[in-house]
């Protein structure tokens, strides 16, 4: 109870106080410890307390988890236990310890997430396949954490030395358990997306398969067979997803909210134009749709400029997906979102180009045009544009430019006449100026928008970009649009 009153009292916290006290208690009043019961008590008297705790994401998933873990691990370990008993070296002390602790770890990550996967998928929009690999390598090092943690502080109470000398030790286990989450993080398919229909008819055929087991009370030395089964439909969803990834050039304007992200991809090849979002998790929006895509790796993440709506995604894109180079205007001193992202592609040994002059990119058979900025003021002002080009098919994005950029861009540049416009600056009324669209003649206009009070996107823009005969998508009216050459949809 101490434990619960230093995390606040929240709602998941008090459910493990409430059961470990009964749990506890039990036998002092010769009665049988009962975890179900435990656990189903723990939750009557939150709710008695307040009912509406069970709206809290944080109580439903630790109920959920906890439920499954009381009533599913005991048999998964006992199966995964079933092999190793049987072997001649489980009479030796350190093996049998090694069996059972590995057994504990992915019996424990396995009932956990039976019951909370579906809420997972359901609020976040995916499943982990990475949280048994993490698990079993972080869990062992979460208990010395945890004792080692209250060691400092009740040492560091008397004697500020020795509290700080296992407040180090603590650090080091700290440190095991973040780098073991950051790596998992980074494996190819940490997670899948239910958004993706073959990853979600796994995961229904798999909610299937084993629930119609536990009705039939199958023994658990018999689910070798369905286990392989989920592992082979896994990976045929894996190749389903690669295979349906489109071969040519598409651009995609995942919606983002209020901010700004697009993808480009090429076959296996795959490009982001910014990553960022002041409303939602920019990195998950992309991560869903690369996933979807079939695509583990970025090879160029572009940014058009360093505010939160256009890169704020771009640190957590660094740190768990593979990037090639990231291309960026030169940063202005002090600039503290800059300084993050290019220490973090320098740490993770990300190609780093300052675009100071026009530069032409391939990506597969795509070509990217980047135009630096003008190199005058900051912000807004110092954004780079770029033009994606199949063929003689233009999409061209500039960033959060306003009319006296784009005159300089269609003044500086022989501008092609593109077929798609990404709106500047969020459909701004400061943006899509009557001469930047009577010199570009684009004939489709996206607009990367989400709730804001700037009165994004105005309505003199739409009514100018209209007047133009251009068709426009909004993200917030028609969620992520994907274009191709000659076809666009929602």
């Amino acid at each position: 109870f101490a434990f619960a009153a230093v995390t606040g009292f929240s709602p998941s916290v008090c459910r493990a106080a409430l059961m470990q006290t009964l749990l506890i208690a039990a036998p002092l009043w010769n009665r049988r410890s009962d975890g179900i019961t435990s656990v189903f008590a723990a939750l009557i008297v939150l709710l008695a307390r307040n009912p509406y705790s069970a709206r809290h994401i944080g109580l439903q998933l630790s109920f959920l988890s906890t439920l499954g873990i009381v009533t599913l691990t005991p048999a998964i370990s006992e199966a995964l236990l079933s092999a190793p008993r049987e072997s001649p070296r489980w009479d030796n002390k350190l093996f049998r310890r090694a069996a059972t602790i590995a057994a504990a770890s992915l019996s424990s990550t396995a009932g956990a997430l039976a019951f909370s996967s579906p809420l997972l998928g359901h609020y976040f929009g995916y499943v982990s396949l990475a949280a048994p690999v993490a698990n079993f390598f972080a869990l062992p090092a979460a208990g010395a954490l945890f004792v080692l943690g209250l060691l400092a502080s009740l040492f560091g109470i008397f004697w500020a030395l020795l509290g700080a000398a296992f407040g180090g030790l603590a650090a080091l286990f700290a440190w095991w358990i973040e780098s073991v989450a950051r790596f998992a993080a980074r494996l190819p398919y940490a997670s899948v997306y239910v958004t993706n229909p073959y990853f979600l008819a796994w995961i229904v055929y798999v909610y299937i398969i084993f629930g119609v087991l536990a009705l039939l009370r199958a023994r658990m030395k018999r689910l070798l067979y369905p286990v392989c089964g989920t592992v082979l439909t896994l990976s045929l969803a894996l190749a389903l997803c690669a295979a349906s990834a489109y071969p040519g050039t598409e651009v995609t304007m995942i919606n983002v909210g209020q901010g700004q992200c697009i993808a480009v991809t090429d076959g296996g090849a795959a490009a982001l134009i910014d990553c960022g979002s002041t409303t939602t998790d920019a990195f998950a929006a992309a991560d869903a749709f690369l996933s979807g895509r079939g695509t583990t790796r970025v090879d160029i993440v572009i940014l058009t400029h360093y505010h939160d709506d256009h890169a704020n995604g771009v640190p957590a894109l660094l740190e768990r997906r593979g990037v090639k180079a990231l291309i960026a205007p030169a940063p202005d001193e002090g600039d503290a979102a800059a300084e993050e992202i290019l220490a973090l592609a320098l740490l993770h040994g990300v190609d780093i180009i300052f675009a100071e002059e026009r530069l032409e990119l391939t990506l597969g058979s795509a070509r990217i045009t980047l135009y630096p900025p003008e190199g005058i003021g900051s912000g807004n002002e110092r954004c780079l544009a770029a033009v994606i080009s199949r063929g003689e098919w233009d999409v061209l994005v500039t960033g959060d430019l306003d009319g006296d950029g784009e005159e300089y861009l269609t003044e500086s540049y022989d501008l092609p006449d593109v077929e798609v416009l990404i709106a500047g600056h969020h459909g701004s009324k400061y943006s899509s100026t009557e001469a930047f669209l009577s010199a570009t003649r684009p004939e489709t206009a996206l607009i990367s928008v989400g709730e804001n009070n700037y009165g994004h996107p105005s309505r003199e823009t739409i009514l100018r970009l209209r007047a133009f005969g251009c068709a426009v998508y909004r993200t917030d009216i028609n969620g992520n649009v994907s274009l191709r050459a000659e076809r666009t949809w929602e």
